[in-house]
């Protein structure tokens, strides 16, 4: 009688959890990059007659914004 295949301690691939990829900085980075370049080109447009540093405020404030999107964008992509 043939002896039974003794079980592995191992999980088959179809039962293990994909790996998963952490791409929350190049998300964040992306989001804050592109916010910011945004938020400072339509300053720039807006504020073209009267230049002054407040296109810079302007910026950094879309770059807040980029980065909470691109924060928010990985979260709800993630999700299980």
């Amino acid at each position: 009688m043939a002896r039974p295949k003794p079980r592995s301690s191992r999980r088959s691939r179809a039962s293990q959890p994909a790996p998963k990829r952490d791409w929350l900085p190049f998300a964040a980075f992306v989001g804050l990059t592109g916010g910011f370049l945004a938020a400072y080109l339509a300053a720039e447009m807006v504020l073209y007659l009267r230049p002054h540093p407040l296109h810079w405020l302007i910026a950094a404030l879309g770059g807040v914004v980029g980065y909470g999107g691109g924060m928010a964008w990985q979260y709800f992509n993630t999700r299980p």
